[in-house]
Order: structure tokens, then sequence, then C-alpha cells
């Protein structure tokens, strides 16, 4: 008789964790009730009777595979009349052949990897003979002797300590220099035979917890705080995770953007407005970060000056002075910029008297002559106002309204003044210039529109009927109301405006204007001005061979803007004679326009330019426009004129002994000047301007 009995006893598990692998030996025995041929359980003391050279058997987990070869000797099949192949004992397997060498050889393979070793024990059984590898033992029977057990190692991967993380990587997105963003992931431990430790390889980056027990049990909250101290740190780096349990690490890397911080300076409040004479309350200058190395400028310090700390004081003159807090960008802030605006209003200046009178309606040719007028649309008590900007004027609400008195004529005020049109005759009819604007109307193209133009265009205007038809071509200017347009442009259609001429009340014998201590100003009047022997200098300006010169004026006509200069430094009012409108001079080439008490652009959109008299760094001059409002007393330049520097410095003609601007600054011969461009009578101590170089006084 032979047996064969295979042994099952379960030492230790095994894991395969993440990244890492460990093994341990474990004694498989294979049971009775565990053995199967085929779909057949295999029960004690069972008889084996069948034909063929082998029978195979596996175990129910399906890790092995048996297979027992009959003696090729005796007859076929596994059941003869002197023996046969029995298996019985419910603890072990044990085969038995009876009536001789029945057996021949027994095999055992492993099945796939979780089997990692099949094993004799002992190493020879009796004088049978034993032979195999990592994956299969052979037994070859030579006699009656008894089998031995087998012992088979094998490691199912189930048993593994592992870790798994609910993510692999983690991005912080942006983190500003200094300041700090937390993100967590989780870290489920299984099977741990030993504790896991948590750390960075970034000092920049920190984990909290810094350990896991072995004993801990469901996911595992980890924080990662990110914090930067200058967009100069390497914000990358990783969380290791490690442990006894494992070989390798494992990782969850971490990415930061650092970005710098708001500088956060600025002035409380951001503009203060006062009249000479009055308190003054100085802004403060706030600077929550205590950020060192801010600069402070003032653009006019003859309003205002302004300290290394940030303080304001207040000057001796008129105008306006932007006060500018600036701070370079560092590795941990962005550059920041703060700005206050002091605007210091001249005491007892009494606003210009309005011209008075009022608009008249004009019926017949016999009353039309050169003046100022209204077009008007009498039913809608609307008139077409004056803000033509650029070539395309075809704009629905291109109104203002307007008040009739009781005789049936219009009032004058600021808003009808700026919607006026100056009409005068020319050849083949009459122009029609803006006043505010200096467009000429026209009509252009075949279809309904409004457009204007640069020079003088000629208008047919008849009447009938009270109306006026104002055509150029086949095209009226009318009114038209429908689908909400409001506007006024040219039809082919017959007219239904009207014109008012404007009648003026009988004009002072002189205004008082006011210049500033900076020693020059803008002016529109109301009134047709003489500013001979007034003490001011005014001056029209001229487009040039692309650039503006200024050519001395000294009668003035109503509405026309000027540059004045005060001989004696300014800073107070000047009594300036009115003239009357038959000796002022052509001012038809003149860039200056009329302020409207509006904002005005850097440009109108159709190739011009405007441009403010301001003081800049201290530098006077005329800067580009940025939404300044002009005042409708107040003139700016309208041009084609573009210079790279967005400014254009003074150009005066030869003839009133002004020979240039040097860094903005006004110089005359054998005369002297401060950096405000105001002349000194008796300079003290310090830098001036003395035909046009600068010179230190000691």
């Amino acid at each position: 008789m032979k047996k064969l009995f295979l042994l099952k006893s379960l030492l230790l598990l095994c894991a395969l964790v993440a990244g890492s692998s460990s093994v341990w030996a474990t004694e498989l025995e294979i049971a009775l009730n565990n053995l199967y041929q085929g779909s057949t359980k295999v029960t004690a003391k069972t008889v084996i009777s069948t034909s063929g050279e082998s029978l195979t058997f596996n175990d129910e987990d399906g890790l092995f595979t048996i297979k027992i070869t009959r003696n090729s000797g005796n007859q076929p099949g596994f059941y003869t009349s002197s023996g046969y192949l029995r298996f019985y004992n419910t603890d072990v397997v044990e085969v038995e052949s009876v009536g001789g060498d029945l057996i021949s050889s027994i095999a055992i393979t492993k099945n796939g990897s979780t089997a990692v070793a099949v094993t004799v024990s002992p190493g020879t059984l009796n004088s049978e003979s034993w032979s195999g590898s990592a994956s299969k033992v052979t037994f070859t029977g030579t006699g009656t002797n008894k089998w031995d057990k087998l012992t088979i190692n094998y490691a199912p991967a189930s048993t593994d300590p592992a870790i798994s993380l609910s993510a692999n990587s983690l991005e912080f997105g942006q983190v500003e220099a200094t300041g700090s963003k937390k993100m967590t992931f989780t870290v489920t431990p299984s099977n741990l035979t030993a504790g896991l430790t948590l750390s960075t390889n970034n000092a920049k980056y920190t984990v909290s917890p810094t350990s896991i027990a072995a004993t801990a049990t469901g996911a595992q909250t980890i924080t990662v705080t990110a914090s930067p101290t200058s967009v100069n740190d390497n914000m990358t780096g990783k969380v290791i995770i490690s442990g006894d349990d494992f070989t390798d690490d494992t990782e969850v890397s971490l990415t930061t953007t650092v970005i710098r911080k708001d500088a956060g300076i600025y002035f409380d409040p951001t503009s203060v407005e006062l009249t000479q004479g009055e308190t003054f309350t100085a802004p403060t200058f706030n600077n929550p970060n205590s950020l060192t190395g801010v600069v402070f400028t003032s653009t006019y310090d003859a309003v205002a000056t302004v300290s290394d700390a940030g303080a304001i004081t207040l000057g001796n003159s008129t105008g306006t002075a932007v006060i500018k807090a600036t701070f370079a960008q560092t590795d941990v802030y962005n550059a920041g910029e703060a700005t206050c605006t002091i605007t210091v209003n001249p005491a007892g200046v009494t606003p210009e008297p309005s011209a008075g009178g009022y608009y008249e309606k004009v019926t017949s040719t016999e009353d039309l002559e050169d003046g100022d007028y209204l077009i008007v649309y009498e039913t809608g008590e609307v008139a077409l106002d004056g803000n033509l900007s650029s070539n395309n004027v075809d704009a629905s609400n291109n109104t203002i309204s307007v008040t009739f008195d009781s005789d049936d004529n219009i009032e004058v005020t600021s808003e009808t003044e700026a919607a006026e049109f100056e009409i005068k005759a020319m050849t083949g009819g009459h122009s029609i210039k803006s006043k505010s604007q200096s467009y000429y109307l026209t009509h252009t193209g075949s279809s309904n529109t409004l457009n204007t133009s640069s020079s003088a265009v000629a208008n047919d205007i008849s009447f009938s009927g009270g109306n006026a038809a104002i055509k150029v071509g086949n095209y009226n200017i009318r009114y038209n109301s429908a689908s909400g347009q409001e506007r006024f442009r040219y039809y082919t259609t017959t007219a239904n405006v009207q014109l008012y001429k404007k009648v003026a009340s009988q004009s002072p014998s002189s205004i008082d204007v006011y210049v500033s201590a900076a020693g020059f100003a803008t002016y529109a009047s109301n009134f047709d001005l003489d500013y001979a022997g007034s003490g001011l200098v005014a001056y029209k300006a001229v487009e040039d061979n692309g650039d503006i010169k200024f050519e001395e004026v000294t009668k003035v006509p109503a509405g026309a803007g000027v540059l004045l200069r005060a001989s004696d430094g300014g800073g107070q009012n000047y009594a300036v004679s009115t003239t009357t409108s038959s000796e002022t001079e052509d001012m038809t080439d003149n860039k200056f326009v009329r302020g409207t008490g509006a904002a005005v652009a850097s440009n109108d959109g159709a190739g011009n330019y405007n441009y403010i008299l301001n003081v800049v760094n201290n530098e006077i001059g005329f800067y580009r426009a940025a939404g300044n409002t002009v005042a409708t007393n107040r003139a700016y330049i309208h041009t084609t004129v573009n210079p790279s520097s967005g400014a254009i410095q003074f150009n005066f003609d030869e003839a009133t002994g002004i020979h240039s601007i040097d860094n903005g600054q006004l110089t005359m011969d054998n005369k002297i000047y401060n950096l405000n461009g105001q002349r000194v009578a008796q300079p003290t101590k310090g830098l001036y301007i003395v035909n046009g170089k600068k010179v230190i006084m000691k």
C-alpha cells in the first residue's frame, strides 16, 4: 500500500503594497473535502474506478493541480481484479493502491503566480524517488513503501499591507507671497504591522499629522500647507509616506504658483477742492503693509507739495496739483500707485456775465446776415446741438431743449450758447460752423445723413411759410422723431426747421479775466474782447508743418479760444475791454475750441486730437486730454498734430520776443522766470530760467 498526505496549515498572511512587496511562506494542507476531480468532489474512502493512464484532481481554491499516473505495467485503468485506488481519511488526502504498484507517479503543479513554491518534506521519502523545482514536484514509485506528506508554500495577494490615496498630486494654484494656502487628501491604510511617517522635501510645505499609527482604520485626513515667502521660491515638492511595511516610499506631488501681493497704498480722500484762503485739511496717505521705498511727487509744487513721508502741504498758487505715490515692484509686492488731486480755486473771481440777449426767428433772406444762430424744431422745442466732434455725427438724440419766452423768442442759456452755429455768407450760399467744435455742416453721399467738414461748405438757405430750407444739393436739414430717433439730419424730404438768430444785449465795457500764478491760462469769452493794455497777451493756435504755433492776436471774437500770458506773472484778475464784432480779427485758422463744461476725450476718432493746458511734473504745457472737464470760459486745442510725447510745447511767433520753451518753461530775452514759468523781478537763491538756460542764483 502506498499513501500520500497533503498537509494544510496556515502560518502567515502576506501583502502586496503600492510600490513594494514582501512575502511570507505559508504551508497548505489540501484536505479530502477540498479535492475535486473535474466538478465531482472526492469523498472519504472513495474508490476510483476508471480506465485511462492518469487521473487529475484540483484543490478547491484552484492553487494546485495533482496528477496521479498509473503503472503502465499493470492492467489498463485504475480498477483491476487484483487492486484498486482508494481515497479516505477526512483530515488529509490519503491515496492507497491495492494489488501491486498500481501508481507509478504523482505530480503536484502550482497554478499561476499566487503560489510561490512547491516543496517536499522531507526531501527523501524512504527509498522512493522525488524530484522537482519551485513550480512542480514529482514522485516516482519504485516499491510498495508508504508515502510521506508533502508541504506546499504559497502567498495569497489579499493579505498584503496596503495604502490607498485620494490624490496622487495637489495643485495649490495661485498663492500670494508671504501668504498661505491649505489642501487635504486622505490616506487609507490596511493590514499594517507598523506605523507610517509623513514628511515633505520642501520647507515651504508642511504636513499634518506627521505619522499614522499601525492600528489606524478608515481614511486618515492629511493637511498640507503651502507658505511661500517670495515669487522666487521653488514651490514644487512632495509629501513622502514611508513605513517598515514597505520597501519603497509612497509620494504625493505638490505644486504652487506664487504671485505678488497688492501694494495696497492709497490717499484718503483722493481729491480736495477749495478756494484760495480757505482752511486746508490734507489727505492722509495710507500704507497698510508698511512698505518702504514709496516715492512721492507733485505735478505742481506751487499748488501743493508732498514730503518723503506723504504729508501734503498747500502752496500759494491756484490750479490743480496731482499728488502721486509710487511703489516699485519687489519679490513680494506688485508695483503700486496712489493719487490725490488738490484743486485750489482763486478767491474773489466773479464769473463772466452772460452775453444775455435772446434768439429771434428769421423768416426771410433779407433778415439773414452773418451771426450766431440756432437750428430749431419749434414743435418739439429742441435745437441741433453743436457737438460735431467727428465727420460722422449722424447719431440719435443730437438735440438740446429750448425755452420760448412770451414774445416767442428763445432764451439764452449756457446750453444754447454751446449749440450755436456761426452762419456766414460765402460764394454759392452760406457756411454753417459749430462755434463749440469748429466743424462745418454738410451732406455727402447719396443717402439721408448728416456730415461735417473742417472746411467751409456752401448751404443754400431760403425761407417759406416760416420754415428755413437749408440745403446741400437736394438734401434739406430737417428733424425726425420717427422710431425714437430724435435727431436732425439731411433728408430729401421737405424741411421743417427754423433759424433763430442771436440778438445780444448791450455788452459790458470790460470783464475780469483770471490768470493763475502759473502765468498762463486759456480763455473763451461770451463777448468780443480787446486785450490791448490789459496786461495779458493773447495767442491763437495754428497748425504749422505738423506742429502748433501760437500767434499773437489782440481783438478776439466772442467764443474764440485763446492762450493768455500774464506779463507780470499772474495770480490775479485782469480787466479786459470789450469791443465790437466789426473790429475782431480773423480766427478761422484757430485750433482752440471753447469748452462746454463736459469731459474732453483724447481724440475724436476722425484723426483729430485734443490737448489741455496743464502743469505736469511742474512743467506747464498742453497735454493730451484724458477725460478732463473744460469750463465754458476756457478752451482746449483740437488738431491733427500728434506728437509722440503726447504733449505740445509752447512755440510762439518770433514777433512776441518769446524765443523758446526750455523743458516746458517760458524764457524771454533779458527776463528771469522761475520753474513754474512765472516772471521774477527780484530773484532770491534758487534755480531760475534766464534766456532759455537754467541758472542757479546764490
